[in-house]
């Protein structure tokens, strides 16, 4: 409301003005608060619906995604006792060592065909030109009848000759007898005096196969590669025992 003073007004027309002039202040000041207070409410409600459209549900059934995830990795598979593990690194060890010997046999095999077939083939020439193969030098001998031929032909070296013949003969038995002693390998031998690599060996594949791979860590760990075969191989069966969990027997 708008309120005119001309400077003409008497004092109880001031008065009335300053009177209504009063009533108006107090009348802009009730409404004030009102309109503050729709304000504030209308403020809390969007604030409200703000943080609450914010905020998702889960959704049900589906856990976190470190509950979804197992408890430890699985580095190996069951033995085929169903209680111990083999480490993957052994399997692969195994399986690369197994491709390698059939690799290798099968060149030795394709190498034995071809060989064989050159010699049949030199062998049919041979038969061919009508001649004859010559013994080889670890079967050749001096005959019986030669000696009696030289000794009617050469007396004066016939016993010279009889006696290189028997001892030649002496000679390639006493070679024969030492190719019939097997020469036992150093390795099998200290792997004999381990007992568990022997029964693993024998009826255990799963942990002579752990065995062979930790043998050959240790042959490349400058601790243990230039130490006893014996003392090693020990070593080999303890840590083997640990893999599995097991306790070493008393020595």
């Amino acid at each position: 409301m708008d309120f005119e003073i001309t400077g003409e007004e008497t004092q109880e027309q001031l008065e009335e003005l300053m009177a209504k002039m009063g009533e108006t202040e107090v009348e802009g000041d009730d409404e004030e608060p009102e309109d503050s207070a729709e304000h504030s409410d209308s403020e809390t409600s969007e604030t409200v619906q703000t943080d609450t459209g914010n905020k998702q549900a889960p959704t049900p059934g589906a856990g976190t995604e470190e509950e979804g995830q197992p408890q430890e990795d699985v580095k190996g598979i069951l033995a085929r006792d169903g209680k111990h593990v083999i480490p993957y690194d052994v399997l692969e060890a195994e399986r690369t060592g197994r491709q390698r010997v059939e690799q290798e046999a099968f060149l030795l095999k394709q190498q034995l065909v071809e060989e064989q077939r050159k010699i049949d083939l030199l062998t049919s020439q041979i038969k061919q030109a009508g001649m004859t193969p010559d013994p080889l030098p670890e079967e050749a001998r001096i005959s019986d009848e030669q000696i009696a031929k030289i000794r009617e032909e050469y007396p004066e070296v016939a016993n010279a000759l009889t006696l290189m013949s028997r001892k030649y003969d002496y000679l390639q038995a006493r070679i024969q007898e030492a190719q019939q002693v097997p020469q036992e390998n150093p390795a099998a031998q200290a792997m004999n005096a381990v007992s568990d690599l022997v029964d693993w060996q024998r009826s255990d594949p799963d942990k002579f196969a752990v065995a062979v791979h930790l043998d050959e860590k240790l042959q490349t760990d400058p601790e243990w590669k230039d130490k006893p075969l014996t003392e090693r191989f020990a070593e080999v069966a303890r840590r083997t025992r640990a893999a599995y969990g097991e306790v070493p027997p008393e020595p």
